[in-house]
C-alpha cells in the first residue's frame, strides 16, 4: 500500500492518521470539505492503492442540527466513493460507528447502518471494503473540534466550565485510542482478506461517563432531562478484529494522564 486517498482527511481521525501514515512510508491524498473538495466530485479511484472514508457529519448532535448536510454527507457522498472504489475493485476502509447496530435510535445511526448495507452489498461483486466499526475515540492530536465525550470534556475543562453530563451518567462508552484506531485502518488497508461483517474496532472494556467525569478532577453536573443520552450500554466485541485484522488495542484509558 503506497499511495491512499483519504476522506475527511482534515478531520481529528484523519490528521492523526496523515501522522501515522508518514511513519510507514505510505503517500496519500487529502479530500475534505474544508478545502473545497467535496468527495461527490472524486472519479479517479483507480489512481490509489486503497481508500480510507473518514468524512462524516460526526454525532448525533451536529447531525440533527443540519439533517440535509448529513444525508449528503454520510450517506450520497458514503455510496458515491464505494460506487467508485467497486469500478477499480479498490480497497475501501469505511469509518463506520458503534452507533450502527440501532439504526432507529438516530439519524446519525442510521446513516452510518445504510453505508454498512451498501458495502456489504458491493462486495457481493468486485468490491473490497472493510467496514470498522469505531467505538469512542479520545487522545492523540486535533481533538480541539471532535464532538466525543472526553474532547468535549478536556475543552469545557479549559475553558473553566462545568462539565454536564446527559442523563444519569451510567451508561457506558467503550473508549479506544486515536491512535489504535489508525493502526487498525492501517490493518484494513493492507489485509487481503474480505468480510463483509462490521468488525468492531474496541478495547472490550467499559467506563460510565460520570467515571470519565471523575478522572476529569473538575466539577459536573447532571442534566436528567437531556434527549441526546444514547443507549445505556454498548456491545463490545474485540475477537473478529483479532482473528481477521490481527489488531488488539495496545493504549489504556487508565494511562491516558488529563490534566
Amino acid at each position: 500500500m503506497k499511495n491512499v486517498l483519504i476522506t475527511g482527511g482534515l478531520g481529528y481521525i484523519g490528521q492523526n492518521l496523515c501522522d501515522y501514515l508518514k511513519t510507514k512510508g505510505v503517500d496519500y491524498e487529502i479530500v475534505d470539505s474544508k478545502i473545497h473538495y467535496d468527495v461527490l466530485e472524486i472519479e479517479d479511484t483507480w489512481r490509489y492503492d486503497g481508500i480510507v472514508h473518514l468524512a462524516a457529519v460526526s454525532g448525533i448532535i451536529d447531525v440533527d442540527a443540519d439533517p440535509e448536510k448529513a444525508i449528503e454527507t454520510n450517506i450520497t457522498s458514503t455510496l458515491h466513493i464505494m460506487q467508485e472504489a467497486c469500478k477499480y475493485s479498490k480497497p475501501l476502509v469505511f469509518a463506520s460507528s458503534g452507533a450502527a447496530p440501532t439504526p432507529y435510535e438516530s439519524l446519525y445511526a442510521m446513516s452510518k447502518w445504510i453505508g454498512e448495507v451498501e458495502a456489504k452489498r458491493l462486495n457481493r461483486y468486485m468490491g473490497k471494503n472493510h467496514v470498522l466499526r469505531f467505538s469512542n475515540v479520545y487522545g492523540g492530536k486535533y481533538w480541539e473540534e471532535k464532538p466525543s465525550v472526553i474532547p468535549v470534556f478536556q475543552r469545557l475543562k479549559a475553558e473553566g466550565k462545568e462539565l454536564i453530563i446527559n442523563g444519569t451518567g451510567e451508561q457506558k462508552r467503550d473508549f479506544i485510542h486515536v491512535n489504535d484506531i489508525c493502526r487498525a485502518i492501517y490493518k484494513a488497508l493492507n489485509t487481503e482478506r474480505i468480510i463483509s461483517l462490521p468488525i468492531p474496532i474496541c478495547t472490550g472494556e467499559t467506563t460510565s461517563i460520570w467515571e470519565i467525569a471523575k478522572k476529569m478532577k473538575c466539577k459536573f453536573t447532571f442534566d436528567p432531562d437531556s434527549d441526546i443520552v444514547g443507549v445505556d450500554n454498548v456491545f463490545t466485541e474485540t475477537q473478529l478484529a483479532k482473528d481477521i485484522l490481527g489488531f488488539e488495542n495496545k493504549e489504556n484509558l487508565n494511562d491516558y494522564f488529563i490534566d
